[in-house]
């Protein structure tokens, strides 16, 4: 099967991506606060019980920047031998990871919207993209919330020595996490629509074989009978 949209088509899907756009941009302008929090603070629970730290407070600034207060889950001793609470700020951006959200949903619509298949698979098509969109934002913002705690021990002597006897691959989660951070903020529109678009032309070509045999079947069972030649 040819995959190659013709012009006619790629103009059409250019008209409903820019179509979904200017829906998309205002609706995501309006839910952004909230699901960037959402993400924010499961994103480092999460991060945070790897390393017995429990959020304790959030803080969104002016810039959209989140500052996530922690502290320690489980009583600690510090360097003099007391009993130390350790509190920390750890400061996520997650706006630099979304930014890209309304063009990558109205590509995966368009994209949606353009091809032959049933309702059903484009719903299914556009559901997996979006739970996929969602995951990588988690994913990234986990692996920097995981990074930020283990970089703050540096200028934390307390934190330090309570996550003394913790793996702390402090380069190799830095470097993961600025990697994901470039692939979000970058390539996230293209590699959803390549995703979305992958499972469609599947779809497609499963559908085409199936009518096709289907119409094999019905003209082989519709045939006479060959009379036998004397």
């Amino acid at each position: 099967m040819n995959t190659r949209l013709p012009a006619r088509e790629l103009l059409k899907l250019f008209g409903f991506f820019l179509l979904f756009y200017a829906l998309f941009l205002p609706l995501w302008l309006g839910l952004k606060a909230p699901y960037q929090n959402v993400v924010n603070t499961l994103s480092f629970k999460a991060a945070g019980r790897l390393y017995d730290i429990k959020l304790i407070g959030t803080k969104v600034l002016p810039d959209g920047t989140t500052v996530m207060t922690a502290t320690n889950r489980y009583a600690s001793v510090g360097l003099d031998g007391r009993d130390k609470k350790v509190v920390f700020d750890a400061i996520l951006d997650i706006d630099a990871i979304t930014f890209n959200v309304p063009m990558t949903l109205a590509l995966i619509l368009a994209i949606a919207t353009v091809m032959g298949t049933t309702r059903k698979e484009k719903i299914d098509a556009v559901v997996n993209g979006m739970v996929l969109l969602v995951a990588l934002h988690f994913l990234t913002m986990f692996v920097i919330s995981l990074s930020i705690i283990i970089g703050t021990t540096d200028q934390s002597k307390d934190l330090a020595f309570y996550l003394q006897h913790k793996w702390m691959p402090k380069e190799l989660l830095i470097n993961l996490g600025s990697l994901l951070s470039s692939y979000a903020a970058r390539f996230e529109p293209f590699l959803i629509s390549v995703f979305v678009w992958w499972q469609l032309s599947m779809r497609e070509t499963g559908n085409g074989k199936q009518e096709k045999g289907k119409r094999e079947a019905e003209s082989g069972g519709n045939a006479e009978p060959e009379l036998p030649h004397f």
